[in-house]
């Protein structure tokens, strides 16, 4: 996926509260004549492909592909941010806009990574090495099993020492890491399973709110038997009625994808674990 931006030809209520690229104010722009949507599970957009000179935070991305965007829809795009930054891998031969190919090609970058950071007051996407305040030595790393999304073949997910997956032997599941995504998600079975896990385990917004509340671990394939494990993974429960059961509960969504059995680590692992 590419980096797509407002373009100045939006003219909705919704791009003119955003800053927009003008084209014709740009000496480097190259139009591909070619019409570009995206989907997302919050909206969707339409645009045009060009290629682009970009700098992001200083670092320069020369002759980058990007989208501009012509049209959305969705309350997601009047949020205060002006375009979207995709980072996964290229999904196809044909698709040209690809970010990870410009990181890769930068002669600016001596590490050819990126790191999101998530903080209190402040979050950032960095490219190249990040400093070791943000980053320290002990890094896990996880082997990509699909080249697509940044995904990773799972052994086992387990609530509270219970697992999701112990009646799927001949099923195969696979974790992908999202910042995108603002909760977590599972296919139907095994988030109809959870929340009956939950339930049977007398999940209370009290229980939420003093942190004791089950957490859910992640198993990964492989030798090293890795392990994520996000102990706040529910919607906050501050100020909401006892009563109101279905206000406090996981921030959990159903996906069911085609071909895979794919459970989506979203924000609640970036940022509450």
């Amino acid at each position: 996926m590419s980096r797509s931006v407002r373009s100045t030809e939006c003219t909705t209520s919704t791009c003119n509260i955003h800053s927009q690229y003008n084209a014709s104010s740009s000496a480097s722009f190259q139009d591909l004549s070619r019409m570009l949507t995206i989907q997302f599970g919050t909206g969707s957009l339409t645009g045009r492909l060009g290629h682009e000179n970009i700098n992001m935070g200083g670092v320069i991305l020369e002759d980058q592909p990007f989208g501009q965007i012509l049209s959305t829809v969705g309350e997601v795009f009047s949020l205060p941010f002006d375009g979207i930054c995709g980072l996964s891998y290229r999904m196809t031969d044909s698709v040209e806009a690809c970010f990870l190919d410009g990181i890769k090609k930068s002669e600016r970058l001596n590490e050819k990574a990126f790191t999101f950071y998530f903080g209190k007051n402040e979050s950032s996407l960095i490219l190249g090495a990040p400093d070791k305040s943000i980053r320290g030595d002990d890094v896990e790393w996880y082997e990509v099993s699909n080249k697509y999304y940044w995904e990773a073949k799972l052994k086992d997910v387990k609530i509270g020492g219970t697992s999701l997956l112990n009646n799927t032997f001949q099923d195969s599941f696979s974790a992908v890491f999202d910042t995108g995504t603002s909760v977590m998600t599972m296919p139907t079975a095994q988030a109809t399973m959870a929340m009956t896990l939950l339930r049977d385990m007398g999940l209370s917004c009290q229980m939420i709110r003093d942190g004791k509340a089950p957490e859910i671990c992640y198993e990964f394939e492989g030798e090293s038997k890795k392990s994520i494990c996000v102990h706040n993974w529910y919607e906050n429960a501050e100020g909401v009625d006892e009563s109101s059961l279905s206000s406090c509960a996981p921030a959990l969504m159903t996906l069911d994808l085609a071909r895979e059995n794919v459970l989506i680590l979203g924000q609640p692992y970036v940022t509450k674990q």
